[in-house]
């Protein structure tokens, strides 16, 4: 069974703790301004750790103190012309599920102008919530584009002051989550920060936003040039310094984490293959994630007769140093002689063609030690293991690289 690459409800590898630190940080801020960066690479937890960090503020929430969560996957509209009109849109999609339809229909409204600013000053829009806001009837066909223009700064205003609007009947703290902004484009990604700048120094407002802080050095990049740095003193670390209060990177996972991680899943992998994982697989769950279902999609190809531990070799090996990988792929029928003259060299056995040229190859592309590891430790181990070894081993070893090479894009 595939396993899936949604966040996970329930996280371990440290996670708990790094949401329960971060979410009493916030709740112990007064007044409660705050912008919270979670740094890390693709794949490394972000949205995780995010939603754990909403889960212990809402459980926090209480008549005396609310917590309103909104969660803004800024991926979803990465095909919009600008993140901002959506993202008003989704706070008012929260205001109304809590019951606030007057607030809900004044950032419809907001949103109807935002959309309308984008349209006027980037070209052609193509903002699907428009006619979401036309259905709402927020839309005037005789509406003068001055105003427009003057709702779009007016809009920005009640972002503002959305906060102060509604302390009056109750204190509450608008807690809102920006994830996925490194899988936007640059140009997008920086822009909606652009644009809650303002809001973002604003009580009542706390913001959590994940994302790998190279998406702003290629924006800088792509905007300024490679020498941005030099010539403007522009830097992600310093534009992130100037809007991140609280800065929380994901530490790296360790090999003991991996093991825990794996055996959690409960897939029967066993002890061999998860050696392997752990020791040659990037630190990355949802690349592990891949290799897992890569593999389990192969054995339901051919689940008679692959040995587990070498398919997860061979595919830690295609990932990880693929030169290697083609090199026994070349010389795959001939791999278990290469390894009889591997074990013993002085015996007497036919040396098979070609064989000189395999094992330069090999030695090259194993200066990596874990690589060397996987080739001269767990997978000539596996032929040592096996009682005798035949002809038809051979042919079965070739199945491997066949059916890799339809299943994997790696």
């Amino acid at each position: 069974m595939a396993i899936n690459d949604l966040p996970s409800d329930n996280p371990e590898l440290g996670f708990e703790k790094y949401a329960s630190i971060l979410a009493n940080e916030i709740d112990s801020t007064s007044p409660p301004q705050l912008t919270v960066g979670v740094f890390g690479g693709y794949g490394e937890g972000k949205t995780t750790l995010m939603r754990a960090i909403a889960r212990d503020l809402s459980q926090k929430s209480s008549e005396d103190h609310k917590y309103i969560l909104v969660e803004f996957d800024a991926w979803r509209f990465d095909r919009e012309e600008s993140l901002l009109a959506p993202f008003v849109l989704t706070i008012a999609e929260v205001f109304k599920t809590i019951g606030k339809k007057e607030v809900s229909l004044k950032l419809l409204a907001a949103a109807r102008a935002l959309a309308y600013g984008v349209k006027l000053k980037l070209g052609p829009l193509s903002f699907s919530g428009k006619d979401m806001i036309e259905r709402e009837k927020q839309l005037k066909s005789d509406t003068d584009v001055s105003e427009l223009d003057s709702e779009y700064f007016s809009s920005l205003k009640y972002l503002t002051e959305l906060p102060s609007s509604i302390h009056d009947a109750e204190r509450c703290t608008i807690v809102v989550l920006i994830d996925d902004l490194d899988r936007c484009w640059p140009e997008k990604a920086f822009e909606l920060l652009e644009s809650i700048k303002a809001v973002m120094g604003v009580a009542g407002y706390v913001f959590i936003i994940g994302l790998d802080p190279r998406v702003i050095n290629k924006y800088l990049k792509i905007k300024y040039g490679e020498n941005h740095i030099e010539e403007y003193g522009l830097s992600a670390k310093e534009y992130l310094e100037k809007i991140i209060q609280v800065p929380f990177y994901l530490p790296p996972l360790s090999e003991d984490d991996i093991k825990a991680y794996l055996t959690q899943l409960d897939t029967g992998i066993d002890e061999i293959a998860m050696e392997a994982i752990s020791n040659s697989m990037p630190r990355n769950i949802r690349k592990i994630k891949r290799l897992l279902n890569t593999a389990a999609i192969i054995q339901s190809i051919d689940n008679s007769t692959l040995d587990y531990q070498v398919l997860i070799i061979l595919l830690i090996l295609k990932d990880r140093w693929s030169d290697c990988f083609s090199a026994i792929q070349k010389y795959k029928f001939k791999f278990i002689s290469l390894y009889r003259c591997h074990v013993d060299p002085e015996e007497d056995t036919d040396i098979p063609e070609g064989y000189d040229d395999a094992i330069k190859i090999i030695e090259v592309c194993s200066k990596d030690k874990y690589c060397t590891d996987l080739v001269s430790i767990n997978l000539f181990n596996y032929f040592a293991r096996q009682e005798s070894l035949s002809d038809s081993d051979e042919i079965q070893f070739g199945k491997y690289f066949d059916l890799i090479g339809q299943n994997s894009t790696t």
